[in-house]
């Protein structure tokens, strides 16, 4: 199968996608591959958390497809291996942390900033991306085109089903086994109460994040559009400064060819004058 012509864009840093853009766009089109052209030229400029999940996927797959795997497991819930069930959320957690520390590295790299909005955000695109069957597939390709959101209700890994699968086991416990005293159930219920908290502030800290990384899209739009501006007041007065220099350089020329007229007319008058200084000779005057 034939590369996608504009795969190349997927790794294009953010601030020189516009322009690559435009160019892929431009030279797809005089070679007659309208097709593609015309997807080169919807494709957006990247969040540079896009662009860092982008190439993470595209650059370290193996550590993608773990957590893909660890995803997957925890999303079919496990009702009666708790323990099994446990160790699958901690290897999660740790890929998460291996994927933040290889955003950072990323970043780092690139010459981009470390910011704390754009590493939550990459680190939220494969979290939820990888739990959601239409962005899986970009995510895992690296041609990831935006953010992808914080769903609140997303009901992590199926620790509902988890929950309601304990529920239905639990009578035939009672059943077959003798009541605990209130003091052995306790823990149990203050576990599950702590779990919920903990759920809640990871909800809490995320919408937090999420909310900081809209603020700081929003001013990275008002900077980008000063900067454009800018941008287009620096090239006019460029323009206005070549176009000074060639008046100075015409001016320059007039002035060089004025000195030289000027010199040699006064050497024209001085020989003149020379001429006129000496006696003149009258015939016969031996």
């Amino acid at each position: 199968m034939a590369a996608d012509p504009t795969d190349t864009l997927y790794e294009t840093l953010p601030a020189e996608f516009v322009k690559a853009r435009n160019a892929m766009v431009k030279a797809l089109k005089a070679a007659g591959q309208r097709e593609p052209a015309d997807r080169a030229a919807k494709l957006p400029r990247p969040t540079a958390s896009v662009w860092v999940t982008n190439q993470i996927a595209r650059h370290a797959p193996q550590l993608v497809e773990r957590l893909a795997e660890a995803t997957a497991r925890l999303q079919g819930g496990v009702s009666r291996d708790r323990e099994r069930y446990a160790g699958t959320i901690n290897t999660h957690r740790e890929l998460l942390n291996e994927v933040r520390a290889k955003v950072e590295e990323t970043l780092r790299a690139a010459g981009l900033r470390v910011a704390p909005p754009v590493v939550a955000a990459a680190v939220q695109n494969f979290r939820t991306g990888l739990m959601n069957g239409a962005t899986r597939p970009l995510l895992a390709a690296g041609r990831l085109e935006h953010d992808v959101p914080l769903d609140a209700d997303d009901g992590l890994f199926g620790l509902a089903a988890m929950a309601a699968a304990g529920d239905a086991e639990a009578p035939a416990r009672v059943h077959h086994a003798s009541p605990r005293p209130a003091h052995d159930r306790q823990p149990a219920a203050g576990d599950k109460a702590r779990e919920r908290e903990r759920e809640r502030e990871r909800r809490d800290h995320e919408r937090a994040l999420a909310k900081a990384r809209a603020e700081t899209e929003r001013r990275v739009h008002a900077l980008r559009r000063t900067a454009d501006a800018a941008q287009a007041a620096r090239a006019r007065h460029e323009a206005a400064v070549a176009s000074a220099r060639r008046e100075l350089e015409r001016a320059e020329r007039a002035l060089a060819d004025a000195v030289t007229a000027e010199a040699e007319a006064r050497a024209a008058l001085a020989a003149a004058e020379a001429d006129l200084e000496r006696p003149s000779r009258h015939p016969g005057a031996d």
